[in-house]
């Protein structure tokens, strides 16, 4: 069984033999790629996002986009994780207070058209605020 290394172990081997050098990606993914494909008889595939990653594990450093550096005395440290996505998963203005002005309205436009006995206003309104009321017992 012949056990050749990752794209990743085949990547971080070049920087390694290229320390403390600022390697752009077009000086290396092409030569990498054609010298992977010799060695395993596979062609290599997201090469580039590969070395994201290694840049997100703390193993590779940045200089500008698309040019990385690896500093071997550097420890490695893992960026922060964005902070994109509520823990909720839910939009953020559930949780805020114009959603309840938001809603405060709504109900004051429904009573409104229970005042004016306008059957259309009252069911709209009543729609939305059933959807607001599901969203609430999920928060």
């Amino acid at each position: 069984m012949n056990s050749h290394p990752s794209q990743a172990e085949f990547i971080m081997a070049h920087f390694r033999q290229h320390p403390n050098q600022e390697l752009a990606y077009d000086d290396w993914t092409d030569e990498l790629s054609s010298r992977y494909r010799e060695l395993t008889g596979k062609r290599a595939y997201h090469v580039r996002s590969i070395a994201r990653r290694l840049y997100a594990e703390g193993i590779l450093q940045k200089i500008k986009n698309g040019v990385y550096v690896y500093d071997p005395d550097a420890p490695a440290e893992p960026r922060a994780k964005s902070k994109r996505k509520l823990s909720s998963g839910r939009p953020k203005i559930y949780n805020e207070p114009i959603y309840k002005l938001f809603k405060e309205s709504l109900f004051a436009f429904y009573l409104l058209g229970l005042k004016k006995d306008n059957d259309i206003i009252i069911e709209f309104y009543k729609e939305i605020l059933d959807v607001c009321r599901k969203y609430e017992r999920v928060m």
